[in-house]
């Protein structure tokens, strides 16, 4: 199957363009978006939770940084993502905080069991959020994030779980069966 996704409108102030790909990931209903606009972690994050899309007419509004938590998701957001996209690598949705160097966690609770950090990393204690992408490809790095004298700022990935669709009105008529009585 091919890449499946949707150019919808953006619902969001002080963006830099009118429209964005959404990329639906099929096997399990998650939707993307790779924002390009540079900002910092913290910002990024504060972001996701005001963005909105309409996808099918459905309002799809409860966004955050993504949460990659298998080898399938991680290639999906590479290959789809971020393979073909300009620029350096872009944030995800992890954090580790200050007390806890290296003890990374999703912004969703999510347990942090699958991990795919390119060679050497974590490396810095200072570095408290993960980035994928540019010279970084499919691998995760760990980047200045809030608190860092040294914090960039960076393209970055949302993620916004499944949607249950809505159901079709149903109208139910009797209709007269072969014999003339009603059913």
């Amino acid at each position: 199957m091919g890449k499946l996704f949707v150019l919808i409108s953006i619902l969001w102030s002080g963006a830099a363009s009118p429209t964005q790909a959404v990329h639906l990931r099929p096997e399990t209903g998650h939707y993307y978006v790779w924002i390009s606009d540079s900002m910092k972690w913290d910002d990024a994050d504060k972001f996701a939770h005001k963005f909105k899309a309409t996808v099918d007419g459905i309002v799809l509004d409860k966004w955050h940084l993504a949460t990659i938590t298998d080898a399938s998701e991680n290639a999906f957001v590479f290959n789809v993502l971020l393979k073909t996209a300009t620029g350096g690598p872009s944030f995800i949705g992890a954090i580790a905080p200050a007390n806890h160097p290296r003890h990374f966690a999703w912004v969703t609770g999510e347990p942090f069991v699958y991990q795919n950090f390119a060679a050497g990393q974590p490396d810095e204690a200072r570095e408290n959020v993960l980035e994928m992408g540019g010279s970084w490809g499919a691998s995760w790095n760990n980047q200045d994030g809030p608190g860092s004298p040294y914090e960039e700022r960076e393209s970055f990935i949302l993620e916004h779980e499944p949607v249950p669709l809505p159901c079709p009105s149903v109208t139910v008529t009797t209709v007269p069966n072969v014999f003339g009585t009603e059913r």
